[in-house]
């Protein structure tokens, strides 16, 4: 991994444990299940700087957020970490690594993330013997999460265009017009 990336990687995980405390402040904890902010910033990170970053910035953001804040708390930080490192997996995959359109790659590391977070409850409710209706549980979590996945849908792609298109993705910071800008 290189410096660049490194930092990258840390701009992520901070968007990652502050965009989820926004929402927590507007409207409580509630909010970050509908809107699913803290999947933003990992998503962005394995689309921008590959799979490597974004692992990374899925594991260590729900860490570092549960450490800091409590949010996720600890049951569900577990899965939210599985879920998460998936997604920075496979978006970093597709987009970076195999070239695939970032609407596809960011669609199937959405899916492929919930099919993580799912096997895994399933695995503990099984494991640990809760007597929990698991196709409720699960399409209840889905469910509440689509605002979430169609916001990620309309505002990730055009996000990582533009910073792809910017000083951001090559490490240049230009003025208006287009020159490097002097200290």
């Amino acid at each position: 991994m290189n410096v660049k990336k490194l930092v990258y990687g840390g701009v992520f995980i901070a968007l990652g444990i502050i965009i989820p405390q926004i929402f927590h402040f507007i409207g409580g904890p509630a909010l970050g299940g509908v809107f699913l902010p803290m999947h933003f910033p990992v998503l962005v990170a394995g689309l921008l700087c590959g799979p490597l970053t974004g692992i990374m910035t899925g594991i260590i953001s729900p860490l570092l957020s549960s450490a800091i804040t409590g949010m996720p708390p600890v049951p569900r930080l577990w899965f939210m970490v599985v879920e998460l490192l998936v997604y920075g997996a496979i978006s970093g995959v597709l987009y970076v690594k195999m070239k695939k359109n970032i609407l596809l790659s960011l669609a199937l590391a959405m899916v492929m993330g919930r099919l993580a977070y799912g096997l895994l409850f399933i695995i503990v409710v099984n494991l640990f013997g809760i007597d929990l209706p698991l196709g409720l549980g699960l399409s209840a979590s889905l469910a509440k999460g689509i605002p979430g996945i169609l916001l990620q849908m309309m505002i990730i792609p055009v996000l990582v265009r533009a910073l792809e298109r910017s000083s951001f993705k090559n490490g240049k910071i230009e003025n208006s017009k287009g020159n490097p800008k002097r200290k």
